[in-house]
């Protein structure tokens, strides 16, 4: 059965893409109020979280945490039909504040929550979790009082909106949607024991630990609770990451541009301006779901979710308290330095510039060329999708949605290339001269000088360092031709004597 699939970049307290009543299952897993590892995402939200941490007002915290859910809950109950059935994996905590350990029962919280917007409560599954330690309690010493039962259990709690779901018309669907004798056995006993999924995340600027829920469990309760052809929502998907996501999508474009070339000798020039429009008109459309009623622009980053700009690292004191200089400025220098290493001191890396250089030689070498091609078009695309990843989770930019011309970002690239004499150490450097003097248009006296002038200087670059390869170019064919001639002249003599 073919699924479809749609990521919405908003908070999980206001979904506007998704119409009322229009979900019949909800399942997911919330960050864990009382988890230390949680409290930067609460208090980000609400600043009276972070204060009652820091002055040991553990019930103050644990309840304003769960005030922040509640308002995901209501968002819930809005896009819920009647019927729809609610799956909410969460586990207890357990914590040390002022010296004084204890458990912070988040399972019955959210029961409350639920209890109190009418829902019905329907019997819960206890998930356990095997571990591997050899020590069984928490704390220390032998003696009686010295130590906790350690908790190797997480709740999946289950709640229906209003009465039980009627199918009239779906009575094929769920027919289809049938599920084995040995599955339903399994899945609707009330204790599951399912290892953990792995916590350590790949993207460690954020956090150490990803908090995903094992794939078994989400596959469990999307058989047992819907049927074909129905909507599910996870409102508090978190494991995505947008950065590999754009330079996946970036890859691919490139990828195609790649293949193109590789295979129909197609200019990539020609397609990636092809795939460019392609592009844009396709973000267009898209991001019409999260814009703002009133504006062609979508909503701001620092608005919907604003534990996705990536963290400042401090760095915004070094450039006068830019609040948008932070983790993108490292992270790109790293990625250029990552590059050069690639280019440079690799087998792969050799391969790519032959092949880049000329084709048919690397090919007689015994090179892949056609791979080649495409892997160098995808990791051009990956780069371009990760600078435009990196200026929107900056928080700086919006998207306009009526944008009826490529930005104009890219065509600045190929001024740092040039001017970085194409090396990515070099492109460092330009890239930020650049960009100073494309921002430094906006604050020229325009009673003197035209507001493009900055585009005029890009430009004029472009051409100057073009008019430098082309005669290095053309210089070193010269020098080879005149050093084949000395070479023919002398073997000649040798042979007239």
């Amino acid at each position: 059965m073919i699924t479809n699939h749609v990521v919405l970049h908003t908070t999980s307290a206001h979904m506007p893409a998704v119409q009322d009543a229009s979900v019949a299952l909800v399942v997911t897993s919330p960050p864990y109020p009382m988890i230390e590892m949680w409290d930067s995402c609460f208090c980000t939200q609400d600043q009276e979280i972070e204060k009652a941490l820091r002055e040991g007002a553990a019930a103050s915290a644990f309840e304003r945490m769960h005030q922040l859910l509640d308002q995901v809950w209501r968002e819930v109950d809005r896009v819920l039909i009647p019927g729809g059935l609610v799956c909410i994996n969460i586990g207890d905590a357990t914590r040390t504040l002022n010296g004084v350990f204890q458990l912070f029962s988040n399972h019955n919280r959210i029961l409350s929550a639920f209890c109190g917007m009418g829902y019905c409560v329907l019997p819960d599954i206890i998930w356990r979790k095997p571990s591997n330690s050899p020590n069984k309690f928490m704390g220390s010493g032998m003696y009686p009082a010295g130590a906790y039962v350690t908790y190797e259990h997480e709740y999946i709690l289950i709640f229906r909106k209003g009465g039980k779901r009627i199918f009239t018309a779906d009575r094929d669907r769920r027919q289809r949607s049938a599920y084995f004798w040995e599955e339903r056995n399994i899945w609707f006993s009330d204790l599951w024991e399912i290892k953990g999924q792995r916590q350590k995340a790949a993207d460690v600027t954020s956090r150490e630990r990803s908090a995903a829920f094992p794939f078994e469990i989400p596959y469990r309760l999307v058989n047992m609770y819907s049927i074909q052809g129905d909507t599910v929502l996870d409102p508090f998907a978190g494991t995505g990451t947008t950065l590999l996501a754009a330079m996946a999508a970036g890859g691919l474009l490139g990828a195609i541009s790649g293949a193109l070339k590789a295979y129909f000798n197609v200019n990539e020039v020609i397609s990636c301006i092809m795939l460019n429009w392609i592009s844009l008109y396709a973000v267009n459309m898209l991001l019409t779901l999260v814009k703002e009623e009133t504006s062609p622009y979508t909503f701001t980053l620092a608005s919907t979710n604003e534990g996705a700009i990536l963290p400042s690292l401090g760095l915004g004191a070094l450039f006068s308290k830019n609040q948008y200089v932070g983790l993108a400025i490292p992270l790109a220098i790293l990625t250029a330095v990552l590059v050069w290493v690639l280019l440079e001191k690799t087998k792969l890396g050799y391969e790519l510039k032959a092949t880049g250089c000329n084709k048919f030689a690397a090919k007689y070498c015994g090179m892949r060329e056609r791979k080649n091609l495409i892997l160098t078009m995808a990791i051009a695309g990956g780069l371009a999708g990760m600078g435009a990843a990196m200026l929107f989770l900056s928080g700086f930019e919006q998207w306009q949605c009526t944008q009826s011309a490529v930005p104009a970002m890219g065509f600045n690239g190929i001024a740092a290339a040039f001017l970085g004499g194409l090396h990515p150490v070099g492109a460092i450097f330009s890239s930020y001269f650049i960009q100073h003097i494309t921002n430094g248009g906006a604050y020229v006296d325009k009673t003197m000088y035209s507001s493009q002038i900055s585009d005029f200087i890009s430009a004029l670059i472009i051409y100057l360092c073009g008019f430098v390869l082309f005669f290095k170019t053309a210089l070193n064919a010269w020098l080879n031709r005149r050093d084949e001639k000395k070479n023919a002249a002398a073997g000649k003599g040798g042979d007239g004597k």
